[in-house]
């Protein structure tokens, strides 16, 4: 439909659709790839995750361990299907944590209302993100109803499993401490200052 009406209307200029789809794919995946980096790498320097995903490389000052983590992720779950079936897992998932963030900074709009923001955006925009976030997440799931979806919520939930032990009660895998010199050598990498 989308070549049709680009051959109709831009005639031979209309490579310029698929040109601009994989621009925007790549600028897309480029932010995701270097932003989900960066959050591995928060949550390791903040104790969230293991330490050695808080290391940066020595040279480049880049989280190198983060950023291979996330391709390994990728790697892991296109494995068993292809890829329409990662994009519509990211999808759900990145929407239901988009949706949940909604959903908090409305209560702690209503319940903080002393705290200090240096950020402020109108309430409606916050509603109108949820809303359509709970659409992409019911949506999929009524219109073909898949394993993938369970597997998220699992995948999301074993958080909590892991986050009991090693966060709140602040227990050490077994040989975690051999594994992260390792890595820093394997790597280059450093804990940051």
């Amino acid at each position: 439909m989308l070549k049709d009406w680009g051959i109709k209307v831009l005639g031979p200029a209309s490579f310029l659709i698929p040109l601009g789809v994989v621009m925007s794919i790549f600028g897309a995946t480029n932010g995701t790839v270097f932003t989900a980096g960066r959050i591995s790498h928060v949550a390791g320097r903040e104790g969230h995750a293991p330490d050695f995903l808080s290391y940066i490389h020595i040279e480049k000052k880049t989280p190198i361990a983060p950023i291979l983590l996330t391709s390994l992720l990728a790697t892991l779950m296109i494995i068993p299907g292809d890829i329409a079936s990662l994009i519509d897992f990211f999808g759900f998932t990145i929407s239901l944590f988009y949706c949940a963030a909604m959903v908090a900074l409305i209560v702690m709009r209503f319940t903080k209302k002393d705290e200090h923001r240096p950020i402020k955006v109108p309430i409606i925009i916050p509603i109108i993100v949820m809303a359509v976030s709970a659409v992409l997440i019911v949506a999929p799931i009524a219109a073909a109803p898949q394993v993938q979806y369970f597997y998220a919520l699992l995948f999301i939930l074993a958080g909590l499993i892991f986050y009991v032990p090693f966060v709140y009660y602040k227990r050490a895998v077994p040989g975690i401490g051999s594994f992260t010199v390792f890595l820093q050598k394997t790597l280059k990498v450093a804990p940051t200052t």
